[in-house]
């Protein structure tokens, strides 16, 4: 299996964040292995996808900057995932055992997204539609789409 075409990150910068477990590369003897890595890739960019419909881009983002800066996005939450399969890292916490580790990547993606959003846009992201933001405490909320 290889990362899906709507993907972020690859397999090889994953690695690199990793080397204590990827070794020479994931395979289907490391931990995790090779078909797993891929799938925290696709699932990681998947959850991506999703937060940036909603925020009118049109995906997967194609232009130069901005897909750089969402490909290291994925490799380093991949990584992350990683080091949780070894037990260590931000995902083998209390708190990820408290929200969970999709709630954590959930907030995570979103606040990344929300708060890089004019520069995703600047840059060349294509945009389909706008949303105008308000903010209830801490969270942005979409409230009504600008036209």
């Amino acid at each position: 299996m290889a990362i899906g075409v709507n993907s972020y990150g690859s397999v090889s910068a994953c690695e690199g964040l990793v080397k204590k477990y990827a070794g020479s590369g994931f395979s289907t003897t490391t931990n995790p292995t090779l078909l797993q890595v891929e799938g925290y890739i696709d699932r990681v960019s998947g959850i991506v996808n999703v937060l940036l419909a909603e925020q009118g881009y049109d995906i997967p983002v194609v232009d130069a900057d901005g897909k750089l800066a969402l490909d290291e996005f994925v490799n380093q939450t991949a990584a992350a995932l990683c080091e949780a399969a070894n037990s260590s890292g931000r995902f083998f916490s209390e708190r990820a055992a408290e929200t969970g580790t999709f709630t954590m990547i959930a907030q995570e993606a979103e606040a990344f997204i929300v708060q890089h959003a004019q520069g995703f846009e600047d840059l060349g992201a294509a945009r389909s539609r706008h949303l105008a933001t308000a903010w209830m405490g801490d969270k942005p909320i979409a409230i009504a789409e600008v036209v």
